[in-house]
């Protein structure tokens, strides 16, 4: 499989999953392929992620969470 990232290109993705287990494998492959990860545990917490100084490149929502589900947020 080929990285997601190069030297030069870290990406930053936020993470958003209300079970800690499926957020923290995810967190952990992104990791281990260099880059930047952001959690989130509810749509709340993303909206909030993704309005702080740090965008993230790419947001990856779980279908069903409390709070904002991932149709909302999108």
């Amino acid at each position: 499989m080929e990285k997601l990232t190069t030297q030069t290109q870290t990406k930053t993705i936020l993470v958003t999953d209300d079970d800690q287990y499926t957020r923290q494998i995810v967190a952990e492959w992104l990791q281990a392929d260099g880059c930047i990860v952001i959690e989130a545990i509810d749509g709340s917490e993303a909206l909030a992620a993704c309005q702080r100084a740090v965008r993230p490149d790419l947001v990856l929502l779980d279908g069903v969470m409390p709070g904002p589900d991932s149709l909302e947020i999108c």
